[in-house]
């Protein structure tokens, strides 16, 4: 059986990758309520803003953390990361997620954003009509596109006296993370993730977490 002329071969091919792309995009990317690369972008997000508060005047004092104005899904994350940050300071925040029992300095922490960009960029050739032995064909619309992701988190952390509910301390801090051709929230190779070690950022700055918190 003969083939077809080159064009028209072409022609087949571009089709059918332009109905491959189409019937591949409407893909769900995770089985889960949020992905990975979304927990990640916010998580790292609001970690990165949390490394800039400053703890060093709460050192030896008790410290209560209240996130009951933190309007956010990752409300829960952001207090154990700010519990962790003041215990690395050596501020008295409790045990087990409880608070001291009399605290002196109560902070509050709301969001100004925690939240992610999802912008499209996109170059393509539109679908364009011609002829080719007397016979019309269409060729497909291909579309080349960059899908990055990137998050930010603007945390505003207020320190109030517990006993006469005067402000102390107010500080704004910001986190960045993104995800495309300068990703920067997954480790750099996948030895580290064999091996268990995942260059976290805490490490570098020796902060032991919660395990590192004094008792009430």
């Amino acid at each position: 059986m003969p083939l077809p002329p080159p064009i028209p071969r072409l022609l087949a091919a571009l089709t059918a990758l332009a109905l491959l792309g189409g019937c591949t995009g409407g893909i769900r990317a995770t089985t889960t309520e949020r992905s990975s690369a979304e927990t990640l972008l916010l998580s790292t997000a609001a970690e990165r803003a949390l490394k800039r508060y400053d703890v060093s005047r709460w050192r030896g004092r008790r410290v209560d953390v209240d996130t009951r104005w933190l309007e956010s899904y990752d409300r829960r994350f952001v207090q154990s990361c700010l519990r962790a940050r003041l215990a690395s300071g050596e501020a008295r925040v409790g045990t087990w997620g409880r608070p001291p029992s009399d605290p002196e300095v109560r902070i509050e922490v709301r969001a100004g954003t925690l939240g992610i960009n999802d912008p499209e960029f996109l170059l393509g050739i539109p679908s364009l009509p011609f002829e080719y032995s007397n016979v019309a064909y269409q060729l497909p619309e291909l579309q080349i596109g960059w899908d990055p992701q990137n998050s930010w988190a603007k945390l505003i952390v207020s320190a109030f006296d517990v006993r006469t509910h005067t402000l102390l301390d107010r500080q704004v801090v910001w986190g960045h993370a993104q995800t495309g051709w300068f990703e920067d929230i997954y480790p750099g190779f996948l030895k580290d993730l064999s091996e268990g070690d995942l260059g976290d950022e805490d490490d570098e700055d020796g902060e032991d977490g919660e395990d590192g918190e004094d008792g009430g």
